[in-house]
């Protein structure tokens, strides 16, 4: 088990390392230079090139590069051009914001998406069958952000149940509940598509299991069908279930950073869509690079996590 987790780690830190150079290079060939900005309507040539040294801009490509991801590794993203902050303490504010909802996501979408797949493989050919896999269709197919407006529509402007937008009541911010009712919406649509991922990945491992010589078996000798399900059923599909929702973290947190710009939350989305729109390159950057590690990371906790529950994936291929 140490070496599978060595070799995955490995293949991760490349794997960040070749992202590095991608965003390095994607951030120099966007439009837009920080110290034109940094200068705001002033067109000084001399204050243009002292800013330019200033940021390492008169230097060669590579050594630029070398100087960023230095820092990079020290934790140190340079200062953001628009909020006058450190780059790294910007971000980190607003990626817990944007943890919550993606934690809040995961969880309701494996409880929910887990639930709903059970059900239809019970129900196999029952209307109920046809409801979850159509819903399942939907969440797969249609953009979170039109779904989230039509949430809105619903539930807020029209029933007036639960908050537009927010993370807190800006009349009266609350706790915990307060937080709880903001984040239901936004919540709901950042999991929608992991929610049915997951739904179909246990309705088809579940039936696929349930068809099985020793599941058909065990029905031979009279085993009761609850204990058929939850001893031999349930047990078996856990590995391919947990591993698809935990490979859905990264892509429920880079989700999520349109989500927030649709519900107005004060996270990492709609931080980066006002980087973008004053050109504040060190905040694009940090984010980017986050969004990253979180994807890798969530990509090694899969693959760990699928290799406890099966050891055969731990041998190397032969």
């Amino acid at each position: 088990m140490g070496k599978f987790i060595v070799r995955r780690l490995l293949a991760t830190l490349l794997i960040l390392w070749g992202v590095s150079i991608v965003v390095f290079a994607l951030i120099k060939i966007i439009p837009g230079d920080a110290a034109q900005i940094l200068m705001g309507p002033s067109h000084d040539p001399e204050l243009y090139a002292t800013l330019s040294r200033s940021l390492g801009f008169d230097k060669p490509l590579y050594v630029q590069y070398a100087l960023w991801l230095k820092n990079a590794l020290q934790l140190d993203l340079g200062t953001s051009i628009q909020y006058k902050v450190p780059v790294t303490e910007l971000v980190g504010q607003k990626a817990a914001n944007s943890a919550i909802l993606a934690a809040f996501a995961m969880v309701v979408a494996l409880i929910i998406g887990f639930t709903l797949g059970l059900i239809s493989a019970l129900s196999r050919g029952t209307a109920i069958d046809a409801l979850v896999r159509a819903l399942s269709l939907v969440g797969i197919t249609a953009p979170n952000y039109w779904l989230g407006l039509m949430v809105i529509y619903l539930f807020a402007v029209k029933l007036h149940w639960l908050p537009a937008g927010g993370m807190y009541d800006a009349r009266d911010p609350g706790g915990l509940l307060d937080l709880l009712r903001h984040v239901i919406l936004p919540g709901f649509m950042a999991c929608f598509a992991t929610l049915a991922v997951v739904a179909r990945i246990t309705r088809s491992s579940l039936l696929n299991v349930l068809g099985q010589p020793y599941i058909l078996a065990a029905r031979a000798r009279g085993l009761p069908h609850k204990a058929i399900l939850f001893r031999h059923g349930l047990r078996s599909i856990m590995v391919p279930v947990f591993s698809v929702w935990a490979l859905q973290v990264g892509y429920v947190f880079g989700g999520a950073l349109f989500v927030e710009i649709v519900f107005s939350w004060p996270g990492l989305g709609s931080l980066i869509y006002s980087a973008i729109g004053s050109q504040d390159v060190p905040v694009m950057q940090g984010v980017l690079l986050l969004v990253a590690l979180v994807f890798t990371t969530a990509s090694l906790f899969s693959d760990v996590l699928q290799a406890t529950l099966d050891p055969r994936i731990r041998r190397p291929a032969q």
